[in-house]
């Protein structure tokens, strides 16, 4: 088998779908849904999926956030019915609190470890920590908005 292809099968399984679910999990509280834990497994999935493949065919930087914010708004409104705005809003907010992450993540390891992000990129144990740390903050952040009622009061007048 192709060593590339068992790199892509490996970090689809290790990295990305992690990632997705728990960005899917993040949006499902955002928008005050209760969790439906196969929607949420198809979508996380397939998310995943599309963003390795843009990542694989290397195409611009960047492109596979766009692919992916309007793949989860529309998987959203097809799997839970709900309005293609608000889960349009909800998947960027979501994009834009991960991408907030991965920032302050990099920054950590670049004042901890003195690496950038290439450096770091070549470490594999340090870059597969970085993203778990993005996913356990995804998860947590995820928990505390279930579980509190700090925003989200007139979130159903959004269509």
């Amino acid at each position: 088998m192709n060593i590339q292809f068992i790199n892509f099968l490996v970090e689809f399984i290790t990295r990305a779908i992690p990632e997705c679910i728990s960005l899917t999990i993040f949006i499902t509280a955002i928008l005050r849904l209760k969790i439906d834990w196969k929607k949420t497994i198809i979508i996380g999935t397939i998310v995943a999926f599309g963003v390795l493949v843009f990542r694989w065919l290397i195409l611009s930087t960047g492109l596979h956030t766009a692919a992916s914010i309007i793949t989860l708004a529309l998987l959203f409104a097809s799997f839970y019915k709900v309005p293609k705005f608000k889960s349009l809003i909800a998947s960027i907010i979501g994009m834009l609190f991960l991408g907030t992450i991965e920032l302050i993540s990099f920054a950590f390891f670049k004042l901890a470890y003195n690496l950038d992000i290439h450096q770091l990129a070549q470490n594999k144990l340090l870059w597969d920590l970085s993203l778990w740390i993005n996913i356990v903050v995804l998860l947590f952040s995820s928990y505390i908005i279930y579980r509190t009622k700090w925003y989200g009061r007139n979130i159903s007048r959004i269509q």
